[in-house]
């Protein structure tokens, strides 16, 4: 009659909750045995916010570091934040991060605009995103799609802001964002989650995991329909449907040699409508509605191993693919004016990313370390433009590159992990504009307990994508066609911020940081009414400042919360107007309970952004500038459980259904979904009753 203890944690977690969340750093103790008795169990009481001291960051240095010790600006999304939020797309869980932003158009099924900002540095392609050390940003555009980010078993999201090409090459220039997800020997279990909705809308997920002996194995499905995901002055877009797979395997756990497979895939397609007004573009004249299709896949693999011979010393090898096909016609429905003759296409791309990783950590000293490190990165793309009636060839394009790197970076630690000094350097040659070269350094330190202070700073570039490069004219707008440059130059910034870290117990932690960014060549396409097209150019300079603010209370009591705010104020050094899409305030709100009421659990999570408004300028007539309006994007979710079962209800965009993240394209609409979901994951049918 005696019921074992559950394991051993960090203060103020009660693991027999069977969605208990643990840090990142938590390993189970050995359970010990207490007599059983007739109190009641205590109520739960969740760990503290995920922040520095909890988590381990593995991308600000490419191996395990703790947070507290980065010189940068980190923000960790942790496992309880991701499993608590509403979360449609891993990308959701994005928003609300200071000096974040998100722009998705169209929904993960456009091939092109998946937009992720940081710092007013802003573009498709100028933050890297990972999922296991895989990046998934597409050789083709440079863009990650961020429909491939996992909603379930996730272990971290790792927001790193600042320049991290001295790590990891091209696009990382205004930060990067890892998605860390569990292996199956943490939290094993079985979860099924059903969810439906007005508006044909119907989810459908899922995930297993487990471990026998030195192998785990985990995955996470996900299926989502909707007729409500995009509107069009308030007419339901055609369709929307995904499937999203992630998974990974493991072996070697806990020894000096182990190896990890991780990949994942999304399918997605959709129909789409929306308004373009080029009334005021030059010796034009007219107003339409493009009404069109969009498919897209994505694949990506990754197979790394890692081997420790010595305590000191670290070895790691990894080689993967990314993969993404695509296809998408616009059909334009003129609404006023005059169309100049056109014939409707349809554009095909297919874009492979090939890489090969070896790096080494030797800590020299119990206050020094040396990572040293190669990188081989092949591109691959085909775009193919053709007429949609008859499928005939108009414009073809194969071409690929290639980047060859090795960096370098030395980690001292002198003073009891109370004071931290990074300097690191990376050489990239790219096979058509050659070498590239991104310094960073920066320096943490602890002066009394609690209180961290940071600075930073570095150089980093982007290299053109193949698009930008090389794509055959296509039209985009009627009638000009866009097409790519192959004289174009890399972007370039050199970026430095500080800021100071304060803890005040575990309850509470509050993060100040400013920043200064100056940029060089931007990639943007402009008209040139000479040649009659659309080509990409080098831009001119343009420069970034600004203010992020962070604050997060935790336990004691059942609530948890995050307040989040940024100044950004940005320049194009050529006309002195601030850059497209940049609010200069945002505001994120996280607020998150749970609360027991003798055998049930009551949780709700609410999370809300606010963007200040944004200028938009019309790259076809640069004096043509809008100012797009504020606005809040609202998700709230609420759930009721009960031993394994729950039910639960999603509320999203609370406020400002019809807000526009990109000008002249279709918006979203207040949706409501109800849903259950059963999880058998650290579910002990003793304790719960039933």
């Amino acid at each position: 009659d005696e019921n074992p203890a559950p394991p051993a944690g960090p203060p103020g977690e009660d693991a027999r909750a069977p969605d208990a969340a643990r840090t990142a750093e938590d390993v189970p103790a050995a359970a010990a045995e207490e007599p059983a008795t007739d109190e009641p169990p205590p109520a739960e009481e969740w760990p503290p916010p995920a922040g520095p001291s909890y988590e381990t960051v593995v991308t600000a240095t490419r191996y395990d570091t703790a947070a507290g010790n980065v010189p940068e600006t980190v923000t960790i999304v942790g496992r309880r934040e991701a499993a608590a939020r509403s979360a449609v797309h891993g990308d959701d869980l994005l928003r609300g991060a200071a000096a974040v932003t998100v722009r998705r158009p169209q929904g993960p099924a456009n091939p092109f605009p998946q937009v992720l900002q940081m710092r007013g540095v802003s573009g498709i392609s100028r933050v890297l995103v990972l999922i296991d050390d895989q990046p998934i940003n597409d050789a083709l555009t440079g863009s990650p799609n961020l429909g491939l980010l996992p909603t379930e078993r996730i272990r971290r999201i790792e927001i790193v802001r600042g320049p991290y090409s001295a790590l990891w090459g091209s696009q990382a220039m205004a930060g990067l964002v890892h998605v860390v997800t569990l292996p199956g020997g943490e939290d094993p279990g079985l979860t099924l989650s059903a969810a439906a909705g007005p508006d044909d809308t119907v989810r459908i997920s899922g995930s297993a995991a487990g471990a026998v002996s030195w192998f785990e194995a985990a995955g996470t499905y996900d299926l989502r329909t909707t007729g409500n995901y995009l509107a069009l002055d308030g007419e339901p877009n055609l369709d929307y449907r995904h499937h999203r797979l992630n998974y990974r395997l493991d072996a070697g756990r806990g020894g000096e040699l182990s190896g990890t497979l991780a990949g994942g895939l999304f399918f997605s397609n959709m129909g789409f409508n929306q308004y373009v007004d080029l009334r005021r573009i030059p010796y034009l004249g007219f107003y339409l509605r493009n009404e069109g299709r969009n498919e897209k896949d994505d694949v990506y693999q990754r197979l790394s191993g890692r081997w420790r011979p010595l305590p000191e010393l670290e070895f790691r090898a990894a080689a993967g693919v990314s993969y993404q096909w695509a296809r998408f016609h616009l059909v334009p429905v003129v609404l006023e004016g005059t169309l100049p003759p056109y014939t409707p296409e349809r554009n095909t791309y297919e874009a492979t990313a090939w890489r090969l990783e070896g790096s080494g950590r030797w800590a020299f000293a119990d206050w020094g370390a040396l990572v040293l490190g190669l990188d081989q990165v092949w591109d691959l793309g085909r775009w193919d433009n053709q007429v949609l009636e008859d499928g005939t060839l108009v414009f073809g394009m194969k071409s690929q590159v290639s980047t060859t790197a090795a960096y370098g970076q030395l980690e001292f630690d002198p003073w009891d992990e109370r004071l931290k000094v990074i300097a690191g350097v990376r050489m990239d040659h790219h096979s058509t504009f050659g070498f590239a070269v991104s310094p960073k350094g920066g320096v943490s330190f602890e002066p009394v307990a609690g209180t961290v202070l940071r600075a930073s700073g570095g150089r980093a570039f982007r290299s053109p994508s193949l698009m930008e490069l090389y794509s055959p004219p296509w039209v985009r707008i009627p009638p000009y066609p866009s097409v790519g440059n192959p004289d174009l130059e890399p972007e370039t910034l050199w970026s430095v911020d500080a800021g100071v870290e304060q803890r005040i117990g575990a309850a509470v932690r509050a993060r100040v940081a400013g920043f200064y960014i100056e940029g060089q060549n931007p990639i943007q396409y402009r008209l040139d009414l000479a040649s009659g097209m659309e080509p990409w150019v080098n831009a001119e300079d343009y420069r970034s400042t600004g203010l992020e603010l962070e604050i997060a209370l935790g336990p004691p009591g059942p609530f948890d919360a995050r307040l989040t705010y940024a100044f950004t104020h940005t320049e194009d050094l050529g006309t002195g107007l601030s850059l497209d899409y940049v609010p200069e305030h945002t505001v994120g709100l996280l607020l998150m309970f749970r609360v027991p009421i003798e055998r049930w659990s009551l949780e709700g999570a609410f999370d809300l952004q606010v963007l200040g408004p944004r200028p938009h300028t019309n790259p076809r007539n640069l004096a043509d500038r809008t100012m797009l309006p504020a606005h809040a994007v609202g998700q709230l979710l609420l759930r009721a459980r009960r031993g394994p079962w729950s039910l639960f209800a999603e509320f999203r965009n609370l406020w400002d259904a019809e807000y526009v993240e990109t000008k002249d394209n279709p918006a979203p609409r207040f949706q409501f979904l109800l849903g259950t979901r059963f999880e058998l994951a650290g579910w002990d049918p003793d304790e719960s009753g039933s």
